[in-house]
């Protein structure tokens, strides 16, 4: 078996670079079946798609174990939390393909995030949709915020973040991309979680009595350290280079999302037991087109929406890069074998070796002309 190639941040285009991770990336134009052969060797996305794909099989494995007691396809009950729970394997699967799948090239990498980011809006949706029928409190039943909560949650989920965040990837790397894409998640994510946290801080009609608050509350403890890891770089920030294979923080962030998540359902499961008759009786039996319904059509709409913005994506040039390899100067859309070779940094305005200054994206000589101009690295 042949071996996975491995660089260091200095030797690959920014747009391929993460935050204080130095070393470990694969190359930029990756076949397929380097990119499947990458999952067993050591990368820095390599627990990035385990820390996601094994939590996908276990949700996956924990619907078949659920189907074994509830009737998924006659009561209309349980159809809230099918639809949450094929989000969360949803967005758990799209998240390890993404990671896997990136490095193909540039382009594919825009495009594999694409999906990565509307499957969260998915799993967003798909938690308000569990949320207003399992989990509501008391007191703001059959009101309108209550009617209002699943329109304006798929309203979220389309444009915060497939929009949004997907939006964000054609903006220029700076803090306001990254607040932005961060906002894009956070903002459906508290919106969904308002009623529930209602429920169990202010305890409205003695509802904290309720078996399920203590599950819920431990669920937005995993989720405030979800959005700190990932927010925060950490720790990785502070040592950086040091986590470049193991334990930087989007692993960690993987792994409290996927336990926030498993809460998640553990809660909803006591709730679907212990307020059943009460639900019935008050809101009604949960609708197939305000459950998997409203689910199918959005998922529907968010794959639209990845076609308009891939189709943005391929239909510009490939951006072009600028490398020194050996004292000369080549432009590339990307390296393929960089044993030798060092990426012009800063967005081009540096001089390298006195003879090259290139502004934006395009070469110009300084202290002698280049004559040969190469567009394609040969494999060392």
């Amino acid at each position: 078996m042949s071996t996975v190639r491995v660089f260091r941040d200095d030797q690959l285009p920014k747009v391929f670079h993460e935050p204080f991770i130095k070393t470990g990336y694969r190359a930029c134009e990756t076949s397929l079946s380097e990119c499947l052969r990458s999952a067993l060797y050591r990368t820095n996305e390599t627990l990035n798609f385990w820390t996601h794909f094994v939590p996908f099989l276990y949700f996956l494995c924990r619907i078949f174990y659920l189907s074994s007691y509830l009737d998924f396809l006659n009561d209309p009950f349980t159809w809230p939390l099918l639809g949450q729970l094929v989000c969360s394997c949803l967005y758990l699967s799209a998240s390890s393909v993404a990671h896997l799948f990136c490095c193909l090239s540039e382009r594919a990498r825009h495009v594999c995030f694409f999906f990565d980011y509307s499957s969260l809006g998915m799993y967003s949706l798909g938690c308000c949709v569990a949320y207003r029928f399992y989990a509501f409190p008391h007191n703001l039943m059959n009101t309108n915020y209550f009617f209002l909560y699943i329109p304006i949650a798929a309203l979220n989920a389309v444009f915060m973040c497939t929009c949004g965040a997907s939006g964000s990837r054609f903006m220029k790397e700076s803090l306001f991309r990254h607040l932005c894409r961060l906002s894009s998640f956070m903002f459906p994510y508290i919106f969904c979680s308002l009623p529930l946290l209602y429920r169990v801080a202010a305890c409205p009609d003695d509802e904290c009595d309720a078996p399920s608050v203590v599950v819920h509350r431990w669920q937005f403890v995993a989720a405030f350290f979800t959005a700190f890891i990932y927010a925060s770089h950490f720790p990785e920030r502070f040592a950086p280079g040091k986590f470049d294979v193991f334990f930087h923080s989007h692993q960690l962030f993987h792994i409290v999302a996927s336990i926030a998540t498993n809460l998640q359902v553990d809660a909803l499961l006591i709730d679907i037991k212990e307020r059943r008759d009460f639900l019935i009786a008050t809101i009604g039996m949960p609708t197939f087109w305000y459950s998997i319904g409203i689910l199918s059509i959005i998922f529907g709409i968010k794959l639209f929406l990845i076609l308009v913005f891939s189709i943005k994506v391929y239909s510009k040039p490939e951006n072009k890069h600028v490398y020194m390899v050996n004292g000369e100067i080549i432009e590339n859309s990307c390296t393929t074998d960089l044993g030798t070779c060092a990426h012009v940094r800063n967005g081009g305005r540096n001089l390298t070796n006195g003879s090259c200054v290139v502004t934006n994206g395009k070469r110009k000589n300084n202290n002698h002309t280049h004559k040969s101009r190469k567009t394609k690295l040969k494999n060392h």
